[in-house]
């Protein structure tokens, strides 16, 4: 059940970060580990950007062999990071339609 996903701008510490449409619902927990998983990509791109000169560089073959097992690492030690910060967040207060205006 994917809860955010990020889309970081290269060659910036800049992200769009889309939440599921019941985003909103979700646990004050899940919410901070989320938020804080999805901003810790910002700091992971440069891993990605090294992948993806190396498939330009070295060909498909190799670039995919090696990016199936960097992207699972690169997941579990955001997630590893982030089960470390969330909890140190103050929990989120949705703002009301009414509010957001």
């Amino acid at each position: 059940d994917d809860l955010a996903s990020t889309t970081v701008i290269y060659g910036r510490r800049y992200a769009t970060m889309q939440l599921c449409e019941n985003f909103a619902t979700k646990s004050v927990e899940d919410i901070r580990h989320s938020i804080v998983h999805e901003l810790l990509h910002c700091h992971m791109d440069r891993c990605y950007v090294v992948l993806r000169q190396m498939e330009r560089t070295f060909g498909q073959v190799l670039h995919t062999m090696i990016r199936e097992v960097q992207h699972e690492a690169i997941e579990q030690a955001t997630d590893a990071i982030a089960c470390v910060l969330a909890p140190l967040l103050p929990a989120f207060a949705w703002a009301t339609s009414e509010e957001a205006a």
